[in-house]
This record gives C-alpha cells, structure tokens and sequence, in this order.
C-alpha cells in the first residue's frame, strides 16, 4: 500500500467516464459497475459502427454522444474526439483511467479476438467480425499508448483537483476496485475499501 493517497469516495461515483486504450478491460469493468450502481452505461463502440463497419458519421457521433452527458447518471466508455474527452471530463465527477503496459493491450486483444471469432460481439451491429479489425485494431493501440496517452495524461492531471481520479494499472488493481465498489455498496465496512485507499492513484 502506498500512505498518503486520497480515498475513493464511492457515493460520488454518478457520472464516470471509463477511458482507456483498446482491450483494457472498459466494456467490462463498465458492466459491472453498472450493475453494481444502477447506472446506464453509453459506449462509444455501440455508436461509431454500422453494419459492416461502415463507420457512423463524425458529427452524427459526436451529437449522440454529447447527449449522454446532459443526462445525471452515467458512466461513458471509451474514447471520443479531444472535444469530447475534455466536455466529458468537466461533466464527470470520477475519472477511471485502465492504463496497461502495452503488452498487456496486444495481449488482451489477442485473447479477445480467438473469443470474438466464435460470436458475434453484443455491442456491435450485425456482420461486424472481428477477424477484419484485427490489424487496424493493433495499430490503434500502438498509436493510442505511444502517442495519445501522454496527451490524455496531460487533461487527467488538469482536472486532478476537481475531479476524482481513479488510476488503475492491472488487473489486480482493478479487481481490488471493483471489490471495494461492492463492499461499499453492500454497507460493509470491510477490509477491501480500506486497502485500496492507499493504491488507486499513483502517478506515472
């Protein structure tokens, strides 16, 4: 554990923006903490594909999504346009940023993927395999952690102040989250929030 750290407070968690890059785990660690918290959950994948992958219009996303934040409970998942991202993160009360090592992504996207080959993702339209996104989907990843994260880092420590950040960094500590989330919502005053008091946000 790490001293000094801010607590989670968990009755502030109404509107959250989940962002990460691909295969971090946001769709679902989304679904259970809307579970969890009765919260509706707006991804940004569910938006930005028709069928085929024929992609959704820039400015027909872009006004769908701008929509979810006028609502007062949310959680958001994934990334949209800088525009967005800094809207969302003046709207959100919490932040959860999933932020891997690189390896991680390639290899969760892998894992992904085999899975994907036999079903047809939930939060995609029809004749949408994954088969055929597999060499962008990489290359998004690759440009996302080399090159986007730092910029993403940069708003994060912007609104660190105002907001409440939550910065996960493995598995471990996502389950040690969501675990926490529970035990908080079943009013037990238990070991699990406790502990990851002191290890939710460090910096880089």
């Amino acid at each position: 554990m790490i001293p000094g750290r801010p607590p989670v407070d968990f009755d502030r968690l109404q509107r959250i923006a989940v962002i990460g890059n691909a295969a971090a785990g946001k769709s679902t660690l989304c679904g259970k903490l809307s579970a969890l918290l009765k919260l509706p959950v707006h991804a940004f994948d569910s938006i930005m594909w028709r069928e085929g992958w024929v992609p959704v219009p820039a400015d027909e996303v872009a006004r769908v999504s701008r929509t979810w934040l006028q609502n007062e409970r949310w959680i958001v998942d994934g990334y949209g346009t800088w525009d967005f991202i800094e809207l969302e993160f003046e709207c959100a009360d919490s932040i959860v940023f999933l932020d891997h090592a690189l390896v991680i992504h390639y290899l969760w996207a892998i894992k992904r993927h085999f899975r994907d080959l036999f079903r047809p993702r939930p939060d995609l339209p029809k004749n949408c395999p994954m088969i055929r996104m597999t060499i962008p989907l990489f290359k998004t990843i690759w440009f996302t952690h080399r090159l986007a994260r730092p910029r993403l880092l940069g708003k994060i420590d912007a609104v660190r102040d105002c907001r409440q950040v939550i910065h996960l960094r493995s598995a471990t500590q996502i389950n040690q989250f969501m675990q926490a989330v529970e035990a908080h919502v079943a009013g037990k005053n238990v070991s699990a929030t406790e502990s990851f008091r002191h290890t939710h946000d460090e910096r880089p």
